[in-house]
């Protein structure tokens, strides 16, 4: 496994996905097999991590079947459904960036995800991206 990560690209040798950083978001993250969704740079590295090792098949007994279910469940996934989704090729980059109509993001631009009260997938708060209250 060979995962190069930089500041602006992680890469994986195994699958064609890749990770870059989210325009217009500090501090957010895309992944090719999770369209629409803004994840914080350590939750990046997991959802490769996670193609790169379901890449060669990867199922329920399997010894790494624990550690698929874990990396899922940080994702908010389920393994199987995980393992669907990085099966699939990368989508095109699309030409213009992610915008209110995207059901990722709230009509303000921020992040909507789930679970996490607005916040990037299971980063934590920050700079930048405050709740408003009530949410």
């Amino acid at each position: 496994m060979t995962l190069p990560i930089t500041e602006h690209l992680m890469t994986d040798d195994h699958t064609a996905h890749t990770a870059r950083p989210a325009p217009g978001h500090q501090h957010a993250w895309h992944v090719s097999w999770l369209p629409g969704r803004l994840l914080d740079r350590n939750t990046a590295i997991t959802a490769m991590i996670f193609a790169d090792t379901a890449a060669p098949g990867v199922h329920p007994g399997h010894r790494l079947w624990p550690h698929l279910q874990g990396w899922a469940a940080e994702l908010g996934l389920t393994a199987p459904d995980a393992i669907t989704r990085a099966a699939e090729p990368p989508e095109k980059e699309q030409a213009s960036t992610p915008g209110p109509a995207d059901p990722g993001l709230r009509p303000d631009g921020r992040p909507v995800m789930e679970r996490d009260g607005g916040q990037l997938a299971y980063g934590g708060e920050l700079p930048g991206l405050e709740l408003e209250a009530g949410q």
